[in-house]
């Protein structure tokens, strides 16, 4: 995950936190992933959504996930895996 953030951001240094049943070790199979991204300077909401599109756009790549979407109407905009 961190080699997608980089380059999904490149210039600035995120850092992948995981949180939740991963790191609880409480996760099923079907579990989602909870990771923020820290590290990064945001301008505007408008920014951020096209920063959440960007790793999006990166995950696509990751054979890891079966399902995924970037959620841009949240109020802190989030991608479901």
């Amino acid at each position: 995950m961190q080699n997608f953030a980089e380059k999904a951001f490149p210039g600035s240094k995120p850092v992948i936190k995981v949180f939740g049943s991963l790191m609880t070790g409480l996760a099923q199979v079907t579990s989602d992933m909870d990771m923020a991204v820290t590290g990064l300077t945001i301008g505007d909401r408008s920014m951020m959504i096209d920063d959440v599109h960007s790793l999006a756009a990166q995950m696509e790549q990751w054979d890891l996930l079966t399902d995924f979407k970037a959620i841009d109407t949240a109020s802190i905009p989030v991608i479901k895996a």
